[in-house]
């Protein structure tokens, strides 16, 4: 079976084309910008160079989140929509599972993925040992997170730095620091290919309100 995974959740817009023999083509704008044009261009470029039409696409995956706002509608929107045309099923993929998935001394536990949510605050989720999940995906203060990490627990992310960081001037030993600003094409589709259905329509994981917010004047009746 090939799979198309779309992700335009973090810092990379990306295309991902590829079967259980590996990735066969990706196309990768970074950054990411200009995601709402980017990613069904990506897409096209990326079957093209793997040699396939969007018929031969057996299964959709695109990064739900937690990550950018915009990002995650585009992606979700342009991956339902590509779904519903092939006819094939679509299924959401969580990027901080991603950023695990993308270093493999992650298998061996401990892991915590964190994305830089800004304001000393990260998209973070811990895992253990064969990327079994430890807690819950959390927005959090980053000085409130090393109190849960233990030692030697390996950082993947852009919010690995900041934990790297924080972990140090607590005393304490952080593993292997890797701050991916994109999980890895290969990771993507391991985790597309390993999804058992039945699978639900994939929808944004948002972990917090949108720092933007509009004006006053356009959600108020003028008095």
């Amino acid at each position: 079976m090939h799979v198309l995974v779309l992700d335009t959740a973090l810092g990379a817009c990306q295309a991902v084309v590829g079967s259980s023999g590996g990735v066969a083509a990706c196309a990768r704008l970074t950054p990411a910008t200009a995601q709402s044009e980017a990613i069904v261009r990506l897409a096209e470029q990326a079957l093209e160079e793997a040699g396939l039409a969007y018929r031969d696409i057996g299964r959709i995956g695109v990064v739900v989140g937690p990550g950018s706002f915009t990002g995650l509608r585009v992606g979700v929107a342009a991956a339902r929509a590509l779904a519903l045309v092939i006819g094939c099923p679509a299924v959401g993929l969580s990027s901080l599972e991603a950023l695990a998935a993308s270093v493999p001394a992650a298998e061996a536990g401990p892991c915590v993925a964190a994305v830089d949510a800004r304001h000393g605050a990260v998209y973070a989720q811990r895992f253990g040992p064969s990327l079994a999940p430890l807690a819950p995906a959390a927005h959090v203060p980053v000085e409130a997170l090393v109190r849960e990490i233990e030692d030697g627990a390996g950082l993947v992310g852009s919010g690995a730095p900041a934990l790297a960081e924080a972990l140090t001037a607590n005393g304490r030993v952080p593993g292997e620091i890797a701050p991916l600003a994109a999980p890895d094409p290969e990771a993507l589709l391991r985790l597309v290919l390993a999804a058992a259905p039945p699978f639900s329509p994939p929808r944004p994981a948002y972990l917090k309100a949108p720092d933007a917010k509009p004006a006053r004047s356009l959600v108020e009746p003028r008095r």
